[in-house]
């Protein structure tokens, strides 16, 4: 039935191209991927079926059957990371709202242990948060700053407040650039 599915999917992605109908081709395009998606998963969990398990050994058969799934695994972990993050490429909505996220979950992270100090004042924490809710205000700057890749500005990540900086400053730019390959896509149509 999947070797069925895909290519009326395909057919129907095409005429949808050719017709300027944008919105009908990318929910086929997406239902394709939905559909190779769950080959993957069928594969994982089922392996594939193959003709000539008589003639071969029972650990050569074991061997081929795990590195199937090894592979079938990984293309589907792939894939359901492309459909969660990117809607298989279609959606900058879900690219944006991960990446605000992103940036609110570091900013709720800095004030945890004294990792982010202002130039000019003492390391920003919960406690103090609660006296002058205007420093959360603070550490969302800084990580939108660091996200967007901007620099620092007048502040200070210390101790494990730089590794978190770092690795805010890489999803950024890997996120700004999922956008931008989105934005492209829907622009080439």
């Amino acid at each position: 039935m999947v070797n069925k599915a895909k290519p009326v999917c395909q057919t129907l992605e095409e005429l949808a191209s050719t017709a300027a109908r944008t919105r009908l081709q990318s929910r086929c395009f997406v239902r394709r991927q939905d559909i190779q998606t769950n080959a993957y998963k069928v594969a994982l969990f089922e392996g594939l079926p193959r003709d000539d398990e008589n003639t071969q050994s029972p650990l050569l058969s074991k061997l081929a059957s795990l590195e199937i799934r090894t592979i079938a695994g990984m293309r589907y972990a792939r894939a359901k990371t492309a459909r969660l993050t990117l809607l298989y490429g279609e959606s900058p909505w879900r690219i944006i709202a991960l990446s605000l996220g992103f940036i609110l979950a570091v900013a709720l992270i800095y004030p945890l242990n004294e990792w982010l100090r202002p130039a000019d004042g003492v390391p920003i924490t919960y406690t103090q948060i609660a006296q002058d809710p205007s420093l959360f205000l603070e550490s969302l700057y800084f990580s939108t700053l660091t996200f967007t890749t901007l620099g620092m500005g007048g502040y200070e990540p210390l101790g494990w407040g730089q590794v978190i900086a770092t690795l805010n400053t890489t999803f950024g730019a890997i996120l700004v650039a999922l956008l931008v390959f989105v934005f492209g896509r829907r622009a080439a149509r």
